[in-house]
Protein backbone atom coordinates (compact mmCIF):
# COMPACT_ATOMS: atom_id res chain seq x y z
CA UNK A 1 0.00 0.00 0.00
CA UNK A 2 3.26 2.57 0.99
CA UNK A 3 4.69 1.71 -1.88
CA UNK A 4 1.73 1.82 -4.43
CA UNK A 5 1.52 5.54 -2.61
CA UNK A 6 5.46 5.77 -3.16
CA UNK A 7 5.47 4.98 -6.83
CA UNK A 8 2.38 7.17 -7.70
CA UNK A 9 4.19 9.77 -6.18
CA UNK A 10 7.60 9.03 -8.49
CA UNK A 11 5.52 9.19 -11.57
CA UNK A 12 3.97 12.66 -10.48
CA UNK A 13 7.64 13.97 -9.83
CA UNK A 14 8.24 12.79 -13.31
CA UNK A 15 5.36 14.65 -14.88
CA UNK A 16 6.25 17.63 -13.13
CA UNK A 17 10.06 17.57 -14.32
CA UNK A 18 8.89 17.39 -17.58
CA UNK A 19 6.29 20.28 -17.41
CA UNK A 20 7.29 23.38 -19.53
CA UNK A 21 4.79 25.67 -19.06
CA UNK A 22 5.29 28.29 -15.71
CA UNK A 23 9.01 27.36 -14.03
CA UNK A 24 7.46 29.01 -10.61
CA UNK A 25 4.78 26.38 -10.45
CA UNK A 26 7.02 23.69 -11.70
CA UNK A 27 9.45 24.33 -8.86
CA UNK A 28 6.44 24.46 -6.31
CA UNK A 29 5.20 21.22 -7.50
CA UNK A 30 8.94 19.27 -7.37
CA UNK A 31 9.15 21.39 -3.84
CA UNK A 32 5.52 19.74 -2.60
CA UNK A 33 6.24 16.59 -4.11
CA UNK A 34 10.06 15.55 -2.94
CA UNK A 35 8.27 16.96 0.73
CA UNK A 36 5.60 13.94 0.20
CA UNK A 37 8.22 11.32 -1.22
CA UNK A 38 10.95 12.09 1.94
CA UNK A 39 7.92 11.69 4.11
CA UNK A 40 6.59 8.60 2.74
CA UNK A 41 10.65 7.62 2.99
CA UNK A 42 9.90 7.88 6.46
CA UNK A 43 6.97 5.96 6.72
CA UNK A 44 8.35 2.92 4.97
CA UNK A 45 11.49 3.05 6.91
CA UNK A 46 9.70 3.25 9.97
CA UNK A 47 6.73 0.67 9.51
CA UNK A 48 6.63 -2.97 11.46
CA UNK A 49 5.37 -5.99 9.98
CA UNK A 50 3.16 -7.22 13.13
CA UNK A 51 2.40 -11.05 13.36
CA UNK A 52 -1.37 -11.13 14.51
CA UNK A 53 -0.60 -14.52 15.05
CA UNK A 54 1.39 -14.18 18.23
CA UNK A 55 -1.29 -12.32 19.59
CA UNK A 56 -3.79 -13.54 22.33
CA UNK A 57 -6.32 -14.73 20.14
CA UNK A 58 -9.18 -14.04 22.52
CA UNK A 59 -8.20 -10.34 23.01
CA UNK A 60 -8.62 -7.18 20.83
CA UNK A 61 -4.83 -6.33 19.77
CA UNK A 62 -3.73 -4.80 16.60
CA UNK A 63 -5.21 -6.20 13.49
CA UNK A 64 -8.28 -7.81 15.39
CA UNK A 65 -11.27 -7.87 13.19
CA UNK A 66 -13.62 -7.15 16.25
CA UNK A 67 -17.88 -7.66 15.83
CA UNK A 68 -19.61 -5.28 17.43
CA UNK A 69 -23.59 -5.44 18.99
CA UNK A 70 -25.24 -2.14 20.08
CA UNK A 71 -27.54 -2.11 22.27
CA UNK A 72 -29.10 1.18 21.17
CA UNK A 73 -29.33 0.61 17.68
CA UNK A 74 -31.39 -2.87 17.80
CA UNK A 75 -28.78 -4.89 18.44
CA UNK A 76 -26.68 -4.23 14.79
CA UNK A 77 -23.75 -5.58 14.37
CA UNK A 78 -20.06 -3.76 13.00
CA UNK A 79 -17.63 -5.00 12.52
CA UNK A 80 -14.18 -3.29 12.73
CA UNK A 81 -10.66 -4.03 11.91
CA UNK A 82 -7.52 -2.39 13.68
CA UNK A 83 -5.25 -1.17 11.56
CA UNK A 84 -2.23 1.23 11.28
CA UNK A 85 -3.16 5.27 10.26
CA UNK A 86 -2.10 4.39 6.70
CA UNK A 87 -4.74 1.35 6.19
CA UNK A 88 -7.50 3.14 8.31
CA UNK A 89 -11.00 3.49 5.89
CA UNK A 90 -13.56 4.10 8.13
CA UNK A 91 -16.06 3.37 5.15
CA UNK A 92 -15.09 -0.32 5.38
CA UNK A 93 -14.67 -0.57 8.82
CA UNK A 94 -10.86 -0.50 8.83
CA UNK A 95 -10.14 2.04 12.07
CA UNK A 96 -6.37 3.47 13.14
CA UNK A 97 -5.29 1.85 16.10
CA UNK A 98 -5.13 5.56 17.49
CA UNK A 99 -8.65 5.94 17.30
CA UNK A 100 -10.48 6.45 20.14
CA UNK A 101 -12.74 3.88 19.22
CA UNK A 102 -10.00 1.53 18.60
CA UNK A 103 -8.25 2.94 22.20
CA UNK A 104 -11.39 1.79 23.74
CA UNK A 105 -11.78 -1.95 22.58
CA UNK A 106 -7.58 -2.61 23.29
CA UNK A 107 -7.15 -5.37 25.57
CA UNK A 108 -10.95 -5.82 25.64
CA UNK A 109 -12.24 -9.73 25.36
CA UNK A 110 -15.84 -11.52 23.82
CA UNK A 111 -18.38 -10.72 26.54
CA UNK A 112 -16.72 -7.24 27.27
CA UNK A 113 -18.86 -4.08 27.22
CA UNK A 114 -17.59 -0.66 26.02
CA UNK A 115 -19.32 2.87 26.06
CA UNK A 116 -18.90 4.44 23.22
CA UNK A 117 -19.44 8.53 23.82
CA UNK A 118 -20.11 10.61 20.54
CA UNK A 119 -22.01 13.73 20.59
CA UNK A 120 -24.89 11.57 19.67
CA UNK A 121 -24.99 10.71 23.10
CA UNK A 122 -23.47 6.82 24.37
CA UNK A 123 -23.52 3.72 23.05
CA UNK A 124 -22.82 0.62 25.16
CA UNK A 125 -21.38 -2.42 22.65
CA UNK A 126 -20.78 -5.87 23.45
CA UNK A 127 -17.96 -7.46 22.14
CA UNK A 128 -19.34 -10.57 20.24
CA UNK A 129 -16.44 -11.76 18.46
CA UNK A 130 -12.65 -11.56 18.02
CA UNK A 131 -10.86 -12.82 14.83
CA UNK A 132 -7.26 -12.28 13.32
CA UNK A 133 -8.17 -13.48 9.52
CA UNK A 134 -5.55 -11.74 7.33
Amino acid sequence: MLRDELETLEKEHAQAQTNESDETERTRQLALLNGRIAALNQRIATAKVVDTQSHPQDEVRFGATVTLQSRKLGNVDRKLTIVGVDEADAIHGRIAFLAPVARLLLGKRVGDLVTLRTPQGESVLEIKAISYDD
